[in-house]
């Protein structure tokens, strides 16, 4: 009868009758942890990327899951009024709904518009940014032509705090990025959007729902 040894991922034959040398499979246990250290490495080096590719999108809670301010329902805002964490009605105002899922949430805007307000202090540099969202909601940067996901470009500078602003229909995971090519969403993660809206709150304000 054969003998299977199993070491790591691989899976080792020996012939009829063979019993294994321990001495002999010395260097297949150190093959094996070499191989299991060198997949954890991969795996850190993944979640090093994500982090990173994560940060060269400027928005501030684009899945909309940070609600501190607890909305629910059909939500109607006046303008300037918030909804969810970074986000405030249009100087129309903003009646919408929304639905929360697994790893997003999606917004329908019923009515008026949505608008977050970008810290200039996360803008890399002068350069022209391209803005990509999942949903039917046109959406412009600053005083621009609404357009639909990935056709929405505009010069955006440090010098001043721009606006993305997004009409009537559904909007989720919202990605502003540099370049004139909309890229795949690469989000933030999830843990990292409460620290910076909160890092935006007045102080006053950081234990109360505005």
């Amino acid at each position: 009868m054969e003998t299977n040894i199993q070491e790591g991922f691989a899976v080792f034959t020996l012939p009829k009758n063979q019993k294994a040398d321990p001495l002999l499979t010395l260097p297949l246990k150190a093959n094996s942890i070499f191989h299991t250290i060198f997949f954890f490495y991969l795996l850190l080096q993944g979640q090093e990327y994500q982090d990173q590719r994560g940060a060269f999108n400027i928005i501030i809670n684009p899945k909309f899951q940070i609600n501190v301010r607890e909305k629910s329902g059909t939500v109607v805002l006046a303008a300037g009024q918030y909804g969810p964490d970074r986000w405030k009605a249009g100087a129309g105002g903003c009646t919408y709904t929304f639905a929360a899922y697994v790893s997003y949430t999606v917004v329908t805007i019923v009515s008026g518009t949505l608008v977050q307000l970008i810290d200039r202090a996360n803008i890399q540099q002068p350069e022209i940014y391209t803005l990509s969202w999942y949903g039917t909601a046109q959406e412009r940067i600053n005083s621009g032509d609404y357009d639909t996901s990935g056709n929405v470009s505009d010069h955006i500078s440090t010098s001043y705090h721009p606006t993305v602003e997004f009409g009537v229909g559904t909007l989720s995971r919202v990605q502003l990025e540099q370049g004139v090519v909309a890229t795949p969403y690469m989000g933030r993660l999830r843990e990292s959007s409460p620290k910076f809206c909160g890092s935006l709150y007045p102080s006053r304000l950081k234990n109360s729902k505005r």
